[in-house]
């Protein structure tokens, strides 16, 4: 979210619908505790004076904060001094990879774009706990067992699947994002998963590669029209 903030013209809010680490003061201008009409308007003055603008609530977790409601969120949309929201409403507890449960994203209403994350780090490991947030789960949706090593095609499965990366969406533009593409190997499968994935679905058109070191896109990979 941070380099998307920075990519951004106008002003920027950032929140989550889930709890999530503090946010990075170095990062972003200011933080909004409270959404509360009396206190919001109090902060009138340093929302006017700031580029990319957090919002959170304070949780009993040590450097953790919590998220907005999506009423509250779908308010915040509503706020003309912001040009655009951006919201972080999954997580997968600092590891490599997730598959959604039964009430997961909290995409509020009314989004727009929903932009899936999955680490290309994972082909060829096995899947387990260690890399793997629900590993049952993330096993079903990818069709492998457990201890059974991760491919490219199991991942293409996760983004293309209404149980996987699709969860949830609405009827949100959809552009998933291949994160850690941090040498040529992984690059080569990210390429791999991404024209997989788009042979599997019409959900989405395009895929970003992007490489974590360097906090860049790398190659955009886009459906071929026959």
């Amino acid at each position: 979210m941070y380099a998307l903030a920075v990519e951004l013209p106008g002003r920027v809010a950032l929140t989550s619908t889930t709890r999530m680490y503090e946010y990075d003061e170095g990062k972003v201008d200011h933080i909004i505790w409270s959404l509360e009409s009396s206190k919001f308007e109090r902060e009138r003055d340093k929302i006017e004076s700031s580029r990319v603008v957090a919002f959170a609530k304070k949780t009993e977790t040590r450097k953790r904060v919590g998220g907005l409601s999506s009423l509250e969120i779908t308010h915040l949309s509503k706020d003309e001094r912001f040009d655009y929201v951006l919201v972080k409403a999954d997580g997968a507890r600092s590891r490599l990879v997730k598959a959604p449960d039964g009430n997961e994203p909290l995409v509020p209403k009314g989004t727009g774009l929903v932009v899936p994350f999955v680490s290309v780090r994972i082909v060829g490991r096995t899947l387990s706990s260690g890399i793997a947030h629900r590993p049952e789960q993330v096993a079903s949706v990818m069709g492998i067992g457990l201890d059974e090593p991760i491919s490219p095609k199991n991942v293409a499965c996760l983004l293309s699947s209404p149980q996987g990366a699709l969860h949830g969406v609405g009827t949100a533009r959809v552009v998933p994002i291949l994160n850690m593409m941090d040498n040529d190997r992984l690059v080569a499968y990210g390429e791999e998963i991404a024209s997989l994935a788009l042979s599997m679905t019409k959900r989405f058109d395009k895929i970003i590669l992007t490489q974590l070191l360097s906090s860049r896109i790398c190659k955009v990979i886009e459906r071929q029209n026959a």
